[in-house]
């Protein structure tokens, strides 16, 4: 502390120790961090991608039925990419190796390797689910991600997934949402 006289009177002025300025400028600055480092931390752009298809695909399986205990069969998938959305061969090989626990994973070019077409109720082969991948967002912590699952000849159920980055991983915030779109 120190003093200063001003008109006779004495007046004292606090001060902040040097030690105490500094905790308070660390705590500051890690308020804005998360155990990942700061927000928007760069993060391995390909694992990310895998992580947030394989926790965004298990939660539209997991909303149609559960999912298979470790003794039992695994569930056949076939993921399709949409036409405008671009998954590198790497994430795919992720994808597969991140859902493999539980799920027979395939990448698909054409509706008929997933669909038996020359069936009037076109089922999905082995008793699988097909599911359409559509572009991820870009955001750092946060990140919304569209797809669809086919539910037959007629009908596709299509979901927005809003996915966030917790404790390292990327996990489903809350339910799928089912999202309206027009009849082709």
């Amino acid at each position: 502390m120190s003093s200063r006289r001003s008109g006779g009177a004495v007046r004292r002025v606090a001060r902040l120790p040097l030690v105490l300025t500094t905790v308070v400028v660390l705590v500051a600055t890690l308020a804005g961090c998360t155990d990942d480092g700061p927000e928007g931390a760069a993060e391995d752009p390909t694992q990310r991608l895998v992580e947030i298809y394989a926790a965004a695909i298990e939660s539209v399986v997991d909303e149609a039925r559960a999912r298979p205990d470790d003794d039992a069969d695994a569930i056949t998938l076939f993921l399709e990419v949409r036409d405008d959305v671009e998954v590198s061969a790497e994430v795919q090989v992720g994808v597969v190796g991140a859902l493999e626990p539980w799920a027979s994973v395939r990448f698909i070019d054409s509706l008929e390797e997933a669909v038996a077409v020359d069936d009037d109720e076109a089922p999905v082969r082995n008793d699988g689910m097909l599911i359409g991948l559509g572009a991820v967002g870009e955001g750092a912590t946060s990140t919304t991600v569209m797809i669809d699952r086919y539910e037959g000849p007629e009908a596709t159920t299509v979901f927005e997934i809003d996915v966030q980055r917790r404790a390292g991983e990327w996990t489903v915030d809350g339910t799928p949402r089912t999202v309206a779109v027009d009849a082709p």
